[in-house]
């Protein structure tokens, strides 16, 4: 509502005489703390020389970042709660960050969580692995033979 009577040009003061309200009334609409009667929307439409829908579309907008930012606190969540799952640590994260990708909500923390988590369940998978012995030694670790010391005095 703010950015509607900004490029209207018209400050909280203009607004409340043309409507006849007071301006502490503006405020309330513009902080959200209150909302018109569907008279007054009506006339501030027309002020603003705006339509209905697109006095909707604000609001919309609003909820949907807010929808996004509840998706990123659930993909966060959701890192949190794999990385104590082994082998899920490597798998899952890829998806993670796919889906945040696509719904275009990936930043550098779900990033950085994620390939973190996908580090450790290479390593927790490694060392579950050595320690069932599904994986020898020998494929890791060169063997050097060692001389015979006596031979050598």
């Amino acid at each position: 509502m703010k950015k509607a009577r900004m490029r209207a040009g018209l400050s909280q003061e203009e607004v409340a005489k043309i409507l006849k309200i007071s301006r502490q009334s503006i405020s309330k609409w513009e902080n959200d703390k209150a909302r018109p009667s569907l008279d007054n929307l009506s006339k501030l439409c027309q002020t603003y020389n705006i339509s209905l829908d697109h006095v909707y579309e604000i609001k919309l907008g609003g909820d949907r970042k807010s929808a996004k930012n509840d998706e990123k606190i659930l993909f966060l969540i959701l890192t949190g709660i794999i990385s104590f799952i082994p082998f899920f640590q490597i798998i899952v994260p890829f998806y993670i960050i796919w889906c945040c990708k696509k719904k275009k909500i990936l930043n550098s923390t779900i990033l950085i969580a994620n390939i973190v988590i996908i580090i450790y369940g290479i390593c927790t998978a490694y060392n579950i692995l050595f320690y069932l012995e599904m994986i020898p030694i020998e494929f890791f670790h060169k063997q050097i033979p060692i001389k015979n010391i006596s031979s050598i005095s």
